[in-house]
């Protein structure tokens, strides 16, 4: 029961780092989770009949790490020293003194990058401010390794670490074939990136294009939103001979006026790596109330780190980082003007901080619920996806197809 338990909590942790950082939840999913009750750590990586595996003492796992935090913090943790192939250049260290110094140099560069927190997680700043040692910051483990050589000693008295047990035992059993683990690990490294990197790309898959078709029509109110806008945008006036002139209107020759108030609005779609497929659909559905919602032309573009066009809001893509400015390079590249375009940003906020717009000031960013934008001083306004009304129409949904007798044995929400 027990290994039933962290089975289920580490299958929740995958999960989170597939949303959050894909690559590194690829790399965790690839390796062989072997329970072994004799371990010397909680959890340790090891290279062990032609494969590298993820072993963890059951009862030692429980004590150490009791959070959904701790577990998630203490597998990306393993993962970014498979990452940085760790185990196979220092599994050669042969005194338990110096992989003392190993062990704490890896840890200190790894552990910059994991936002989780965890039992044992040491980190520059503490470690100096308590041995008086001068560590840079996200400096690579061969530079801290060199750094803290000289202060064996001390480290050896005072402890390296709040958890000694965390020695890494199994980098040594790389070293007995040692060609044959690295281009184990090496193999899994490149099949993580060629996966994580095709998870990006596509169509959605089949039950979010059945979710868009059901429910994809009550979104924000758009029309309200960029009609209010509109409001503050330079007027423009058109000659009409359909109307006299309001100054001479007894001089038929004199054409009258009529305000112009057409406002192109440009929509960009965020279909970056962190976009999972729950996000995309929600935008898909915003994409389509928005287009019926708007008299006029409605431009639509795809964007990573990069500006595409989007034909078909259903179809992906690329799956790299998130760069806002790019959009507002494409806007100024493409001779839009700022002062008759409405831009309408469907993201998840995780981007730079800083955006140069030039000059484009009617800018709509939306974002799901709860979702902070990167952007320090975003121009225009930032809204936020409903939730309520989302919960509510999947409910309905899944209503009728049990009315409908589509599935069997479904609970609703």
């Amino acid at each position: 029961m027990l290994t039933n338990e962290i089975e289920r909590r580490i299958q929740q942790a995958a999960r989170q780092l597939l949303d959050d950082s894909r690559f590194y939840g690829e790399i965790l999913l690839r390796l062989t989770r072997v329970y072994d009750d004799q371990a010397e750590n909680a959890v340790d990586v090891r290279y062990a009949t032609h494969q590298w595996q993820l072993v963890i003492n059951p009862a030692l796992f429980i004590a150490t790490y009791p959070t959904a935090e701790n577990i998630l913090g203490i597998l990306t943790h393993q993962v970014l020293h498979l990452v940085w192939q760790h185990p196979i250049r220092y599994g050669h260290i042969p005194t338990d003194n110096l992989r003392r110094v190993v062990n704490l140099a890896t840890d200190l560069a790894v552990n910059q990058y994991v936002k989780a927190d965890f039992a044992g997680k040491v980190l520059p700043a503490k470690f100096a401010q308590r041995f008086h040692i001068q560590l840079p910051a996200f400096a690579d483990s061969q530079q801290y390794y060199e750094l803290l050589l000289p202060f064996l000693d001390d480290l050896q008295t005072s402890g390296g670490t709040t958890n000694d047990q965390a020695m890494h035992a199994g980098w040594a059993t790389s070293q007995q074939s040692a060609t044959e683990a690295g281009a184990a690990l090496e193999n899994l490294i490149n099949q993580a990136q060629t996966d994580a990197h095709i998870a990006g790309r596509g169509r959605l898959p089949g039950s979010g294009t059945q979710a868009i078709e059901a429910h994809g029509t009550q979104t924000l109110n758009w029309r309200r939103i960029l009609t209010q806008q509109r409001i503050h945008q330079a007027a423009e006036y058109n000659a009409t001979r359909a109307r006299f002139n309001r100054r001479q209107p007894y001089r038929i020759d004199l054409p009258g006026q009529v305000l112009n108030q057409q406002v192109q609005v440009v929509v960009f779609v965020d279909q970056s790596a962190s976009i999972n497929a729950t996000l995309a659909v929600r935008f898909v559905n915003e994409v389509r109330a928005l287009k019926r919602q708007i008299q006029g032309q409605v431009l639509l573009y795809a964007f990573d780190s990069a500006v595409y066009p989007l034909a078909d809001p259903t179809k992906r893509h690329q799956g790299g980082g998130t760069t806002y400015q790019a959009l507002f390079d494409e806007l100024k590249t493409a001779h839009f003007q700022w002062q008759h375009t409405q831009v309408v940003i469907l993201t998840d906020g995780a981007g730079e901080e800083l955006v140069d717009t030039h000059h484009f000031k009617n800018v709509t960013w939306v974002l799901p619920a709860q979702q902070v934008l990167s952007v320090s001083q975003p121009i225009g306004r930032v809204l936020y996806m409903e939730v309520e009304k989302l919960r509510l129409l999947h409910r309905k949904f899944c209503k009728r197809l049990l009315i409908e007798g589509l599935i069997i044995g479904a609970q609703l929400p």
